[in-house]
């Protein structure tokens, strides 16, 4: 693990020193954060790694390896673009040090992969535990990534959808209080109201009529894929 945590640390230097280098702001950029809705979502009533080791390695691990592996599908996404985009200077050094990356996120998704496999296979039990996180935090991966993806209209909805998703990989009687803890918070949805305000202050300084020509089909166009959503599932 402290390994691991050395590797994303020095990750986050390079990463750093790019940005740095050319000449790009180094901050928070804006938007909704996957890191704060993911962190959002998890259960907060973990297990104490002093009565129960082996359950809190198994939630512990099945968070980061979810994490990891999308963290290999978007640098794997980006290296391809950027060797399809113009070979420019900037292109391309943000391409190698992504490929600099990209092994070392490999590398921790298979030793997550393995550490799970060596717990799930100490008993039944174990791993009927293993494959209860597995599928818990991939819905909760799912349900962040997909709320920093979406800022169209009916997205608190679809956020809401997503919530019941993860509640029910949960067991039965944790379910009402994990969803009540959760769910004002995700209808009122105070991040994704600010992302729309600043994503809509951008574009109208940028070019006015995109705004309204592109930008506002494109939110109203979120109802129209949940009315589409609704038919489907009436059929």
């Amino acid at each position: 693990m402290s390994h691991h945590i050395s590797d994303e640390a020095r990750h986050a230097m390079w990463l750093t020193d790019l940005l740095v280098e050319l000449g790009a702001k180094v901050g928070t950029p804006p938007g909704s954060s996957y890191i704060d809705e993911f962190e959002r979502l998890i259960d907060r009533e973990q297990k104490d790694p002093t009565k129960d080791l082996d359950d809190f390695l198994i939630s512990l691990l099945a968070g980061i390896n979810v994490t990891e592996k999308r963290g290999c599908e978007y640098f794997s996404a980006h290296i391809y673009a950027l060797k399809q985009a113009p070979q420019t200077e900037e292109n391309i050094k943000i391409r190698e040090t992504i490929e600099k990356i990209l092994p070392e996120e490999a590398g921790h998704v298979r030793w997550g992969n393995r550490w799970l496999a060596q717990l799930a296979d100490k008993s039944p039990e174990h791993r009927q535990k293993v494959e209860q996180a597995k599928r818990k935090y991939a819905a909760i991966e799912q349900a962040a990534f997909e709320a920093g993806m979406d800022i169209t209209l009916g997205a608190e909805l679809r956020r809401v959808a997503n919530l019941l998703e993860v509640a029910n990989t949960m067991p039965v009687w944790e379910r009402p209080q994990y969803l009540m803890e959760r769910l004002p918070q995700t209808l009122l949805a105070p991040d994704l109201q600010m992302t729309r305000i600043d994503v809509v202050q951008r574009v109208w300084k940028r070019d006015p009529q995109a705004l309204m020509e592109r930008f506002v089909p494109m939110f109203l166009n979120g109802l129209k894929g949940m009315q589409n959503n609704r038919q489907k599932t009436t059929v």
